[in-house]
């Protein structure tokens, strides 16, 4: 059942972080004569914001960077509703809104646990192996046209 309610939060609020990426971009397109990549920009920048209170308010640990117990002055009323909580609106809405939240949340963790190499892996690699990614599926693209 906790599996299924997290599910559902987890789709409720990606959906919900979709939509309002969706919305952010298209008052951008039709209401300012700013460029898209400045939604985005604005879209990337508030999600981080968001996912850091999000994280900071409800605290859940992550195991994969092993952080434990939750930072001080986490509000987490009951495990499952904070667990619920943190799927609807950290990893659902902001995963929804934009995964640099969750990129840049990840690399401030790792530097204020002094792991500079893997801090410094997670900053450059996507960047530079989701570029190189691009302009291969972009070749398999043309060639196969």
């Amino acid at each position: 059942m906790q599996l299924v309610a997290k599910g559902l939060c987890l789709l409720l609020g990606g959906g919900l972080g979709a939509l309002a990426r969706f919305g952010v971009a298209e008052l951008f397109r039709t209401r300012t004569r700013f460029p898209g990549w400045v939604a985005m920009l604005l879209v990337n920048v508030t999600g981080s914001f968001l996912i850091g209170l999000g994280f900071g308010l409800l605290g859940e640990p992550l195991p994969e960077l092993q952080l434990h117990p939750p930072p001080s002055g986490a509000l987490v009323a009951g495990e499952l509703r904070g667990e619920l909580l943190f799927a609807l609106g950290v990893t659902g809405f902001c995963g929804g809104y934009t995964t640099f939240s969750a990129y840049s949340l990840d690399s401030v963790l790792l530097l204020q646990q002094g792991r500079w190499g893997e801090a410094f892996m997670n900053l450059f690699l996507p960047i530079v192996l989701g570029s190189l990614a691009l302009v291969s599926g972009l070749g398999v693209a043309g060639a196969s046209g």
